[in-house]
Order: structure tokens, then sequence, then C-alpha cells
């Protein structure tokens, strides 16, 4: 087998037992785990500076805002971008438990 096999091989997380080919065992990749709590981690990030710029200028504090409150719809978008990746990351993250 090439290297380039082996390394795709291993790419795969189910490990097939010796048996009828149906018998498929899920193996936990701790890689998974770690690119979850990474995903969410940038998330409440990205959340946290665009939320604080939006709610900074809406209060007319634009000069301690992160951005100086250079577009608020942009600031509106990352928001809810970054909510819904950390929804979905948390969910993902649960599921790997």
């Amino acid at each position: 087998m090439t290297s380039v096999g082996v390394f795709l091989r291993s790419c795969y997380s189910v490990r097939y037992n010796a048996g009828p080919p149906s018998a498929v065992e899920e193996v936990n990749n701790p890689m998974q785990k770690g690119l979850c709590i990474t995903a969410l981690a940038i998330a409440v990030i990205v959340f946290v500076l665009f939320f604080a710029d939006l709610l900074l200028w809406l209060f007319g504090l634009q000069g301690i805002a992160p951005f100086k409150g250079a577009s608020w719809l942009i600031s509106i978008v990352f928001s809810i971008c970054s909510a819904v990746l950390g929804y979905l990351s948390w969910t993902t993250l649960k599921e790997q438990v």
C-alpha cells in the first residue's frame, strides 16, 4: 500500500471489526472534540468583539469601541453568524461526549 493509501486509511474515524461488513464500531477521535472546542472559542471571541462594537456605537462611545463603530450592518451580521457558529459547535460537542 502506498503512503497516500495509508494516510487516507488513517483519516477514517470508523474501525471495521472482523465480521460482516455491517459490523462497524465508531471510534472517538480526540481531534474532533478539539476542533469543536476551537470553533466554540472563536465564535465567542468574534461575538464579543462585534457585539461590543455594536453596543458601544449605539450608546455613542465610538472612542472605546473595538472597531470604532465602522459599520453597524457588519457588526450585526458577524454577531449573528458567530452566534450560529457557537450553537452549531456546542451541539456537535454534545454529540461527541
